[in-house]
């Protein structure tokens, strides 16, 4: 509809002004979901022993179309026949599902911070320390910290874990196996000192894939048993409901030793009620105890 103002005599403005009374925007709809995605994610999680219960079901949702052209499926009933007829396709299609975004030295000023963190806090005190990488995916981020703290001399004082509920994810980190592309974004000074040619890709080298132990645990069911110095929990609490997330915030914060480091996602941040201190971007410290 278009509307012109109305002017009287004796009033002749300089310019005559045409105003639009606009139709208001649609509401934007959010996509239909298939008839029994409910069920098939169910069914998908169930046959690698998982439940869908922590995770957000749009963000379930968003992974349904690349999953089903995975599956080679036109539809999610073909989808559920295919799984049915081949419960090996269960495992690899979580991963499609469950897909792990990670790199060498991600997000690097928060690198930057952990090793002046761990520079000054670590080498005066003569025990053992404890790095966990939680939802590890392929280990880049955790043979990050392994470079790092065997550049810092600190590394034959550590124990590192990566755990990861995929086992496609698991199997790969313990192979330490990447893509020439990914590999190379690495400086090479990195490169030279801890990897080695393998076909076309490049692996880490022998000495620092042994100091680190891979296994598969469901970080929802609970957490690994600390106390832990370090742990690395990165882009996952944003694919989490909330109560599952501030669930899994307070287990790790528990896991923690007094003053442990904590590093997570840009996006992500504890509820004020866990017992972390925000000390830098994506860091965290487990705050001591009062004497």
């Amino acid at each position: 509809m278009v509307s012109e103002h109305l002017f009287f005599e004796g009033h002749c403005p300089s310019r005559i002004r045409r105003s639009v009374l606009r139709e208001p925007l649609p509401v934007r709809q959010k996509p239909a979901v298939p008839p029994g995605s409910e069920r098939f994610f169910s069914s998908l999680f169930g046959y690698v022993g998982l439940s869908t219960w922590a995770y957000r079901k749009s963000a379930l949702h968003r992974r349904l179309p690349a999953c089903l052209r995975f599956l080679g499926a036109k539809d999610v009933p073909a989808a559920l026949q295919k799984l049915e007829d081949c419960p090996d396709l269960a495992t690899p299609a979580l991963s499609v599902v469950l897909l792990g975004v990670t790199a060498f030295f991600r997000d690097a000023p928060v690198f930057d911070r952990l090793r002046e963190e761990l520079a000054t806090a670590w080498p005066g005190q003569k025990r053992l320390r404890r790095v966990w990488s939680a939802a590890s995916s392929d280990g880049q981020e955790l043979y990050s910290v392994a470079m790092l703290l065997d550049d810092l001399g600190l590394l034959d004082g550590c124990e590192l874990l990566g755990s990861d509920c995929r086992d496609e994810a698991v199997d790969a980190a313990r192979q330490g196996v990447f893509a020439a592309p990914v590999a190379n974004k690495l400086s090479p000074r990195w490169r030279e000192k801890y990897f080695q040619k393998s076909g076309e890709c490049l692996q880490v080298n022998s000495p620092l894939r042994n100091r680190i132990c891979w296994k598969r645990a469901d970080l929802v069911s609970e957490p690994e048993p600390g106390p832990w110095d370090l742990i690395l929990w990165r882009n996952m609490a944003i694919y989490l409901e909330g109560p599952a997330a501030d669930r899994i915030w307070k287990s790790l914060a528990r896991e923690l030793a007094p003053g442990g480091l904590l590093m997570a996602g840009k996006a992500e941040c504890p509820h004020p009620g866990v017992d972390l201190e925000k000390i830098a971007p994506c860091l965290f410290r487990k705050r001591f105890s009062p004497s």
